[in-house]
């Protein structure tokens, strides 16, 4: 998923549900996983100057600065935070209006998540074959913060290893492959003159 394609999905965000927008700015800012953005509350989590959780899978402890800033996407961490919906809740991605059994407020829960996301993604005129998931935005998240140079990619995304972060760096097909070519030195620059 690149940048792009990921505003295009955005822009659809309120025709599907008044919460997916919220979740996709806040898993690009802070690189979390459905499973957390789910689960994330205001009370529980908001620690000072601080957004903390436990990612699920691996059972790290991540505590993001409320003043992380993506700059690509334009997002800072405590703005995407904020309860611009007008309904009160304890969870900070919830349901604004009654949603089947789920009343206003409640908990967005994981599979409705992933499908608020791929409809959305389904309203936009991008290729539909191989059409990325929610998740992939956690890919787009490590390579523009890698790009952005400040943040250390893999604590914030919980990897406990090299080899999972260089995974997420992976851009799927949905960006060329930038090559870096650092300049030679002159003094070692060979010519064949055969």
């Amino acid at each position: 998923m690149s940048l792009d394609d990921y505003h295009a999905v955005c822009a659809k965000a309120d025709e599907v549900n008044g919460w997916i927008g919220k979740a996709m700015d806040l898993a690009l800012v802070t690189g979390a996983d459905r499973d957390t953005i789910s689960g994330l509350g205001r009370r529980q989590n908001i620690v000072g100057d601080y957004l903390e959780f436990q990612r699920g899978k691996t059972g790290v402890w991540i505590a993001i600065p409320l003043s992380l800033e993506l700059v690509a996407a334009g997002l800072v961490l405590r703005d995407v935070l904020k309860n611009t919906s007008g309904v009160a809740s304890q969870f900070i991605v919830h349901h604004v209006r009654n949603f089947g059994k789920a009343p206003a407020g409640s908990q967005v829960w994981v599979d409705t998540i992933s499908k608020a996301f791929t409809t959305a993604y389904k309203l936009t005129e991008l290729q539909q074959a191989n059409a990325p998931t929610f998740h992939e935005i956690r890919s787009l998240a490590k390579r523009l913060y890698k790009a952005q140079g400040n943040v250390d990619t893999m604590q914030l995304l919980g990897h406990q290893d090299e080899k999972t972060g260089k995974l997420y760096e992976d851009p799927r097909g949905s960006e060329a492959i930038r090559v870096t070519v650092t300049p030679l030195d002159p003094n070692k620059r060979q010519v064949n003159t055969k």
